[in-house]
């Protein structure tokens, strides 16, 4: 594993036909020094889960990353990067879905 070099987490990556080395060569392109790249896949079915994490070699370069492309697009999805460590008890099977709430709601 790569726990002691520096990790982001990506969320809402396109789901269908995009995969690891898709990942890594938006980011390469993009002039970031990525080590890996990995997309969560589903293991019965092999269809993206719509995340996955980069591995930095630099903290410097993963800080910079994750300001520079937060929101940015990739397939028309706005991604949502985190830092890993942010997301480390994160249970994806865990999500809820709350529909149909008032707008004053805050």
């Amino acid at each position: 594993a790569h726990d002691n070099l520096p990790s982001i987490h990506i969320g809402n990556l396109p789901k269908d036909s995009f995969y690891d080395l898709d990942l890594f060569k938006h980011f390469s392109l993009k002039n970031y020094a990525i080590k890996t790249a990995k997309v969560v896949l589903d293991k019965k079915t092999s269809k993206g889960l719509g995340h996955g994490y980069l591995v930095f070699f630099k903290q410097e370069e993963a800080d910079r990353c994750l300001k520079e492309m937060n929101n940015s697009l990739i397939s028309g999805h706005a991604i949502i990067l985190s830092m890993k460590s942010q997301v480390k008890n994160f249970n994806e099977k865990a999500n809820v879905i709350v529909k149909n709430i008032d707008k004053l709601v805050t």
